[in-house]
């Protein structure tokens, strides 16, 4: 197993794994099995999460997986791999997002050839509230090169 951007991934397709074979805890209509009831907190991050725009190829049956994500709000997190840059990636949900009214955080929006870490400012009258008054919620995007050709993707919401 190896822990990338908060969630786990890499498991053996021979540990039960099928259509999320590269995600740890992921069933094969990609959602994790959580064995307690789920926070409503969760279930509205899930539903945020959906929403988003992707970047995978809508003829394919390949779809992000939600993983479990202890650091991210609602600890929901989604997960995907895809043979792109992280440019080509990066640059899809800069023109994407903004299109929802998420906007970009200027100064923590880094690409390279490592990978990226993009935040954004959620839309107006977004209904994720952060637990504390000092903090906002905010979507963290961040990809990962796993090999020349391939990139990790992880996209979740975090309280800052």
């Amino acid at each position: 197993m190896l822990l990338i951007t908060g969630g786990l991934i890499g498991a053996e397709p021979s540990q039960g794994h099928s259509a999320c074979e590269t995600a740890a805890g992921c069933r094969a209509d990609c959602t994790v099995d959580f064995a307690s009831p789920v926070p409503e907190a969760t279930v509205a991050v899930r539903s945020a999460l959906r929403s988003l725009p992707s970047p995978l190829d809508q003829s394919s049956d390949q779809s992000p997986c939600e993983i479990f994500s202890a650091n991210a709000y609602g600890q929901v997190a989604f997960n995907f791999q895809r043979l792109s840059s992280p440019e080509s990636i990066a640059a899809f949900y800069q023109r994407q997002l903004p299109q929802q009214g998420y906007e970009a955080v200027a100064l923590l929006q880094v690409v390279g050839d490592w990978g990226f870490s993009l935040v954004f400012e959620l839309p107006p009258g977004d209904s994720l509230s952060p637990r504390s008054d000092e903090k906002r919620v905010v979507l963290v995007l961040q990809g990962v090169m796993l090999s020349p050709d391939q990139i990790n993707v992880n996209l979740r919401y975090e309280e800052i």
